[in-house]
């Protein structure tokens, strides 16, 4: 069916729809509203210009329908183009799903934190642990001034990480500057200057316990 199609009208977008995206494969012309998914740019890469609106009186735009229906079917050749970015968008959704697995279930998500202040090391332990909750196989690097100091703080937690075999993905470090530098604790990015026990790759996230504490029950729910 979609071989013969000139163009695809899908007005009701309350997410990703196998129709668009099956019609944009076969260089359908597509006509999505510019509301709920379909004003998405992401999903719907198209020009606003070309995404159908509603009128004064909340109605669809039937004057705006039926000239693109009349672009679509009267002038398809130099139409079409304008949704070329949706088909290389559709035709790519395979790969960017295994890439998105990849980054969510492989353990190359790598995530750097640091306690020096009293209310960082208050929080970094919950911190850590919602992070493995929700990314299970991820590794977290926790810098801290005094790593034998902190270790003996968090024991029972450590421990409890261990009994569940997942301590090992947690690694305390101290923060040792190079060459003289202090460690720097941007707050948007995080701390930059670390030793050489910590990694740095692609998929490393610097994170601040304070802003980013996911679930703070989660000390008690291991317990």
């Amino acid at each position: 069916a979609y071989k013969k199609a000139v163009v695809v009208v899908d007005l009701w977008l309350p997410g990703a729809e196998t129709v668009t995206a099956e019609g944009a494969m076969f260089d359908c012309c597509i006509l999505v509203p510019n509301e709920m998914n379909g004003a998405n740019s992401r999903d719907f890469p198209i020009s606003p210009h070309l995404k159908i609106g509603r009128d004064e009186d909340g109605l669809w735009n039937y004057t705006q329908i039926s000239e693109l229906l009349n672009r679509a079917l009267d002038d398809y050749d130099n139409f079409i183009p304008e949704f070329q970015t949706l088909k290389k968008h559709v035709m790519a959704l395979p790969a960017t799903f295994q890439e998105s697995v990849h980054r969510y279930f492989a353990n190359d998500i790598h995530f750097v934190t640091s306690a020096f202040s009293q209310e960082e090391q208050e929080l970094v332990m919950p911190w850590a642990v919602s992070v493995l909750m929700n990314y299970p196989l991820a590794s977290i690097d926790i810098l801290v001034h005094n790593r034998m100091q902190f270790g003996l703080r968090w024991a029972p937690v450590f421990e409890i990480l261990r009994q569940r075999g997942i301590k090992q993905s947690i690694t305390v470090s101290d923060a040792l500057a190079a060459h003289g530098e202090v460690v720097y604790q941007g707050r948007a990015t995080g701390p930059r200057i670390f030793n050489q026990a910590i990694r740095e790759s692609s998929l490393t996230c610097f994170a601040d316990p304070r802003a980013t504490l996911l679930r703070p029950d989660l000390l008690t729910l291991i317990e």
